[in-house]
């Protein structure tokens, strides 16, 4: 009965974490991971961008949309092979990435400055088990019938 209710206070603080981390460091992220991946790159084909982020195509086209009518990216001819359009930052882009970024990067420190560094090492183990594990309940049909069988097991979010 006690391994029960720590394991539901882990479940209710990976989700506190998880709001936690959707509003206060600006919703949905793909904007800044694109921004991010671009900085690190020149150029890239859409289609590996995608693969980067691990997006549907027509989610990742979307935002790539909004981005190009901000004045943020844009498609050229690829340097590497002139046959294929790719994905810059412009000008405009590259300045609101870093600048992105850096705010990113003083979050990211703050948000973790109450963990040593051992912690943080500790912390990142045990995330990339838990998302190791839950890659393979993707697949485990049992599991991805509980709402079914157990409606009552579903949190509401309103429950943080």
């Amino acid at each position: 009965m006690e391994d029960d209710h720590i394991s539901y206070e882990i479940i209710r603080h990976l989700r506190r974490c998880g709001h936690f981390l959707y509003f206060k460091t600006g919703g949905k992220t793909g904007r800044r991971q694109i921004f991010y991946i671009l900085l690190q790159r020149e150029e890239l084909l859409q289609r590996e961008l995608q693969d980067l982020l691990g997006v549907q195509s027509g989610s990742l086209s979307e935002i790539i949309i909004k981005m190009e009518s901000d004045g943020l990216i844009e498609k050229v001819r690829s340097r590497r092979d002139g046959r294929h359009l790719v994905l810059q930052l412009t000008e405009e882009g590259r300045r609101q990435a870093e600048q992105s970024c850096r705010r990113y990067e003083r979050q990211v420190e703050k948000m973790l400055s109450c963990l040593s560094p051992q912690r943080r090492r500790d912390l990142l183990d045990t995330l990339n088990l838990l998302a190791e594990h839950w890659t393979a309940l993707d697949t485990d049909e049992d599991f991805l019938s509980c709402e079914e069988q157990c409606p009552s097991c579903q949190v509401k979010e309103d429950h943080l």
